[in-house]
């Protein structure tokens, strides 16, 4: 699966919106072109720690996907139709856009 590999960061921007970028090559590069706009709850309020929240989950996708090949491997081997395995196998694919 092709990403852009390198370690990702979620970033607060000076315009205050969060940005995930990657170093390569010795330059920051986006790796996320969506713009994390804080959440208005039901009572008005924005969240900000929504907005983080969401933005550390998408920094943290490679590791996550890296984690669960690693898990599937492990389960297919051992326990290849357990329910842990197949909801495993589902996520993966969603990953991969299938």
């Amino acid at each position: 699966m092709k990403y852009t590999k390198g370690e990702w960061e979620a970033r607060q921007t000076l315009c205050g919106d969060f940005e995930v970028e990657s170093e390569v090559v010795g330059e920051l590069v986006n790796v996320a072109c969506a713009y994390l706009v804080p959440i208005v709850s039901a009572d008005g309020e924005h969240s900000l720690g929504s907005v983080i929240a969401n933005a550390n989950l998408i920094a943290s996708a490679p590791d996550l996907y890296e984690a669960l090949e690693e898990a599937f491997d492990s389960l297919a081997n051992d326990y290849p139709n357990s329910p842990l395995a197949i909801k495993v196998g589902h996520a993966i694919m969603k990953a991969k856009g299938k």
